[in-house]
């Protein structure tokens, strides 16, 4: 995994650190035209302090000039037999020079297991970087801990953004 410093604070907590490789010729997660380009799919491991498991997913990229829009989804399958499916939306800059893309996505779950029911609660944010001589994608992962505070998740489907809202 990536030495990436855990920047564990009063408002997030790290949840866990995940690899993804493409897989040539693996079947989409998802059918989504409106969420971009269908890039690839692939599969993965996510290993952390309560979550630990393997993955599949789907990545759908807008490219422009300056930055590629991405939406990876897919389902993480727990070493304890939980499945979490995950949706994220985020952006990727391009390398300086030769080196790997940077990216930062937030990320939503879903989840029909109670011990997984927490992390529905609040948002998660992931950071990290792509590195397209390997085909392989490094990710921190976040969970907001927000204390007594109550955060509403929301989706935007016209702006296809994810937007974390503070209700008093």
């Amino acid at each position: 995994m990536l030495p990436m410093i855990d920047a564990a604070s009063g408002h997030i907590r790290h949840l866990f650190d995940a690899e993804l490789r493409y897989q040539d010729g693996m079947v989409p997660m998802l059918e989504d035209k409106d969420r971009g380009n269908l890039v690839g799919s692939g599969t993965g491991r996510v290993q952390g302090p309560r979550i630990n498991g393997n993955l599949r997913w789907s990545n759908f990229e807008q490219v422009y000039a300056n930055y590629r829009h991405l939406n990876v989804a897919g389902m993480i399958e727990t070493d304890d037999g939980a499945e979490i499916r995950f949706d994220s939306r985020g952006f990727a800059v391009p390398p300086a020079g030769m080196g790997v893309r940077k990216v930062a996505s937030a990320v939503r779950f879903a989840v029909n297991d109670s011990r997984y029911r927490w992390l529905e609660t609040a948002p998660a944010i992931w950071e990290g970087e792509f590195d397209a001589t390997t085909a392989t994608a490094r990710y921190r992962v976040y969970r907001a801990t927000l204390g007594s505070r109550r955060l509403q998740w929301r989706q935007s489907r016209t702006a296809r953004a994810c937007v974390c809202a503070w209700m008093g």
